[in-house]
């Protein structure tokens, strides 16, 4: 059975896109077969997984003409080159500019445009993530619509708990004008570092806010990280550093994040199973 998760935030720079590649690699760990579809028009999952930009068309051409199917834009990465478990694989619909003219769209055009495209290679793979834009864009809209879970990335921060709160609100409003319901969301919190008084305050805010909707599984700050994701290295592959401990937080992540007994939420009620 595949899962699709979208990976949001409403605020740029909180490590979305640090955080799909992290799942990835987890998944690639446990043989998984792996899908990154990157919607946001920066293309940052594109870059850290090093696509080769002449193997196939960008994701935002493949949504907007109807004569290209999803299969036929899949990219390669080169996270391929690494000796991964039998029956791991990665793919990539990549990234790019092109992506912003789906905005041009009106809501219904768009809203069932992914889900639909997806179609024909959904079974191929045990896990989809889609790297969202930051911003309540068409895209994101048509992301939400086709996932099976919603996460938001945050910092521990003042601006970056502001946009939490503004990415809730932007899914409760989602499901109050389309037909869908977000089965599970979740709040993951990035780039913590336990020595600062500001983070550990923003921590309990954040617990004391939203209770069980935040993650247990807490990310901290390791610059290691960025030589893996420079070097367009999975982190469990990685040996030129110990990130071992890293990469064990991206499995437990994910494992919550995979769990079977997942009851439908509301960022109402804010309560999810991890």
């Amino acid at each position: 059975m595949t899962t699709t998760i979208s990976i949001s935030s409403l605020k740029g720079g909180v490590g979305k896109t640090s955080v799909t590649l992290g799942l990835a690699s987890a998944a690639l760990a446990q043989g998984k077969r792996v899908l990154v579809i990157d919607l946001d028009p920066h293309a940052d999952s594109s870059t850290g997984l090093a696509v080769d930009t002449r193997t196939a068309c960008d994701v935002g051409t493949a949504l907007l003409d109807k004569n290209i199917s999803f299969d036929k834009a899949l990219s390669t990465s080169a996270w391929g080159r690494v000796p991964l478990p039998e029956g791991a694989d990665i793919k990539v619909l990549r990234g790019s500019a092109m992506s912003s003219r789906f905005d041009a769209l009106t809501y219904k055009q768009t809203l069932y445009l992914l889900s639909q495209k997806l179609e024909s290679i959904k079974e191929d793979f045990d896990l989809i993530l889609i790297d969202c834009p930051p911003t309540l864009s068409r895209l994101t809209a048509t992301a939400w619509a086709t996932s099976d879970r919603v996460i938001a990335i945050a910092e521990p921060t003042l601006f970056s708990v502001a946009g939490t709160e503004r990415t809730l609100r932007a899914i409760a409003q989602f499901e109050a004008n389309s037909p869908y319901r977000v089965e599970s969301a979740s709040i993951v919190v990035n780039r913590y570092n336990r020595n600062s008084p500001e983070h550990r305050f923003r921590m309990d805010e954040l617990r004391d806010t939203y209770g069980d909707l935040v993650a247990h599984t807490v990310l901290p700050e390791t610059p290691e990280v960025q030589s893996a994701h420079g070097a367009a290295f999975p982190l469990h592959f990685w040996r030129k550093s110990d990130l071992s401990e890293h990469a064990q937080l991206y499995t437990r992540l994910l494992a919550g994040l995979l769990a079977e007994a997942q009851p439908t939420v509301s960022t109402e009620t804010a309560t999810t199973d991890r």
